[in-house]
């Protein structure tokens, strides 16, 4: 078996590490970038992880290109594996594998194609989500199902704790995808395409947070989104001070007031009201300073009852 595996997220690297020795011939990942304050230039996690265990890669700008295509085809490729890549493949990338490219989707689709099926999953309230193996055709994540496994949604979780339990329940589901299709009979279950949902990538604005939402509906975004883009806030002290203020916990309680407005300045941290009863800020950060407990937000800054975020 020739493989070329595409991927460049650290959701990529367990699925890798499951199946290099399977017959990985070469890795594509994202070219380098600049990060960090010193923006200094940085390779993908999938490239470091390629290097450190002697597998050979290619960063390409554009994998469409004919200089790629040349490229990959000196592989001579029989299956293509695609997992948290970021660039669409034209038909002539996916006709060059004659066993196809399967793609490893979080999501159970049909529900949640696109770039953020884990935060959206979680924002929607949703209580199952999975891992789904899809042959890929030019439609974004619209191929037929080879395998899926159901994962649930605990209650807790954020983006990064789901991520991570995908990460160790999905490769199995992987290895077992490729023995499948190398007995030349694999199952091809066509999507209900009329039951289609839709993840789209998340921006910063995504987190800002809308005080007039439900408290419930405010606690499962500030879940999803967390790490990144993470949820926010403005904050405006009487003296006219202000700073943006991240919030990475929060607790719904069933106290209520106007929306945005400060109800309690005791305890685990400040209550803030919703449009139906209001969270109590148990994690946060302040701009340009650690991130710290409400508790300990509470005693560094002069919160009064009554005043209002946005």
């Amino acid at each position: 078996m020739r493989i070329i595996f595409m991927g460049s997220h650290t959701l990529s690297i367990p699925f890798l590490e499951a199946i290099k020795d399977m017959g990985v011939r070469l890795v594509v990942t994202t070219p380098d970038k600049a990060s960090g304050r010193g923006l200094k230039i940085t390779p993908s996690v999938v490239k470091a992880y390629s290097e450190r265990n002697g597998l050979a890669v290619i960063t390409p700008s554009d994998i469409n290109s004919p200089e790629m295509i040349a490229r990959l085809k000196q592989e001579e490729p029989e299956l293509g594996v695609v997992v948290a890549y970021g660039q669409i493949l034209k038909p002539e990338i996916l006709n060059l594998f004659p066993l196809g490219c399967i793609n490893v989707h979080a999501s159970l689709l049909p529900k949640y194609r696109g770039a953020a099926p884990i935060q959206w999953a979680i924002a929607n309230g949703e209580k199952f989500t999975g891992i789904t193996i899809i042959f890929m055709n030019e439609k974004m994540d619209a191929g037929d199902i080879l395998l899926q496994k159901t994962v649930e949604i605990r209650p807790d979780d954020t983006a990064q704790t789901l991520q991570e339990r995908l990460s160790i329940e999905g490769p199995s589901v992987l290895i077992k995808a490729i023995v499948l299709i190398v007995t030349r009979n694999p199952p091809r279950i066509s999507q209900t395409h009329s039951e289609a949902t839709f993840a789209p990538r998340l921006k910063k604005e995504d987190g800002k947070i809308d005080w007039n939402s439900p408290a419930e509906v405010i606690e499962r975004r500030v879940r999803a989104f967390n790490p990144w883009p993470c949820c926010y806030t403005r904050v405006v002290f009487p003296e006219g001070k202000q700073h943006t203020l991240k919030i990475f916990k929060v607790a719904v309680e069933n106290k209520s007031g106007l929306p945005g407005e400060i109800l309690d300045v005791q305890g685990d941290g400040p209550l803030v009201a919703t449009g139906h009863n209001s969270v109590r800020l148990l994690s946060v950060q302040p701009e340009g300073k650690r991130q710290m407990t409400g508790k300990e937000y509470l005693q560094g800054y002069k919160l009064q009852s009554g005043m209002r975020l946005g």
